[in-house]
């Protein structure tokens, strides 16, 4: 089943920006993703999920990342849009007869 409600496109864009602004603050102190990874206690796969956009950094991810990066959360997140789309409901199971 194709993915066609407007939040996963809204989802898939804020991912996106996040991990356009996640990049440069990375490479500015550490070398790697590992390093960064190694330093901010997050496994390195979790760091290149969020740089790719392929990851939703939950809360508690956000305020270390700041937090590894020495900038304030609001440098990481600030002007991102807020998604006015919610996630749909998953489809009705059919029941057996």
């Amino acid at each position: 089943m194709a993915r066609k409600h407007p939040y996963y496109a809204e989802m898939a864009n804020f991912r996106q920006r996040f991990a356009e602004r996640l990049v440069p603050l990375r490479r500015a102190r550490f070398d790697s993703q590992e390093d960064f990874g190694d330093h901010a206690r997050l496994h390195r796969t979790t760091i290149g999920g969020l740089e790719q956009g392929k990851t939703d950094p939950r809360l508690s991810t956000l305020l270390i990342l700041a937090e590894s990066l020495k900038v304030p959360l609001t440098e990481l997140v600030g002007d991102l849009p807020a998604p006015h789309e919610r996630k749909p409901p998953p489809p009705r199971r059919r029941r057996r007869s």
